[in-house]
């Protein structure tokens, strides 16, 4: 019965990288706020206007 339960047990490793994908998502979805929430004052700082384009 004891191998049974650790074939079907997952590996610390396969935890972390599921942790690290997670963490990796929720840190993606931040910035992305951080981002839209500032991107005016960011472009008045840099003087430059949030629809101008590089040609």
């Amino acid at each position: 019965m004891d191998v049974t339960l650790a074939a079907a047990r997952p590996d610390a490793a396969l935890w972390r990288l599921g942790g690290v994908l997670i963490m990796g998502a929720v840190l993606s979805i931040l910035d992305a706020t951080i981002v839209t929430v500032g991107i005016d004052s960011i472009a008045r700082d840099l003087g430059s206007p949030v629809t101008a384009r590089a040609a």
